[in-house]
């Protein structure tokens, strides 16, 4: 997707993703706002939300990513992050989760 409203549009409908990768810096909606967003939304609170970025960022403004990637990125790091991300969400309810940085 382009900017952040079509995020945003898109996590409205059925079916949810499982995972979403969302940039940091797009236009009219950035991904600061669309986290936020993410996170107020009650059906989408636990949704794992990895954040990639060229641009250096605060991380405490971020703090509610799950994960955290800076590009340019190798594939492998981006598919072992997409792993422990999703077998995370997978784990049962109640273990600790921890954010990836």
């Amino acid at each position: 997707m382009y900017d952040g409203r079509q995020v945003i549009d898109r996590l409205a409908r059925e079916p949810l993703p499982d995972l979403l990768i969302l940039d940091f810096a797009m236009p009219e909606i950035d991904g600061e706002e669309v986290l936020a967003h993410v996170r107020a939304d009650p059906r989408l609170v636990d949704l794992p939300v990895l954040l990639a970025t060229a641009s250096s960022i605060d991380l405490k403004r971020v703090k509610r990513a799950s994960g955290f990637l800076r590009k340019p990125y190798a594939r492998e790091v981006l598919f072992a992050m997409l792993s422990q991300l999703l077998e995370r969400r997978a784990a049962p309810k109640g273990e600790p989760r921890e954010t990836l940085l």
